[in-house]
């Protein structure tokens, strides 16, 4: 089954660190007590889906939504990253991009 997901933008760092897997862990570590075989499989499942997860956008799309920020503010891109929350997350997927 294919889903879309939107990761909050509080959470955007770990997902780019570790795609939740050290999270995910420490849920299965600390719920040996309560939870069952079934929530155990579910956690690691999640933590599988996670980890083959990829970005939707690509970079030629980050490259033309940047552009489109440079053009709606006149300004710098940048300052724009500066302060723009959205836009220094898809700014730091494009400065991790093997492709640049």
């Amino acid at each position: 089954m294919l889903i879309q997901l939107n990761i909050p933008d509080i959470f955007v760092e770990e997902y780019e660190k570790d795609k939740f897997k050290e999270s995910l862990s420490r849920l299965i570590a600390d719920a040996h007590l309560l939870a069952g075989n079934y929530e155990k499989e579910t956690a690691n499942m999640l933590i599988k889906a996670f980890e083959d997860s990829k970005d939707i956008l690509d970079t030629d799309d980050i490259l033309k939504i940047l552009e489109v920020f440079e053009k709606y503010y006149n300004m710098d891109i940048m300052d724009i990253v500066k302060k723009d929350i959205v836009c220094k997350s898809i700014f730091r997927k494009l400065l991790n991009s093997k492709e640049v």
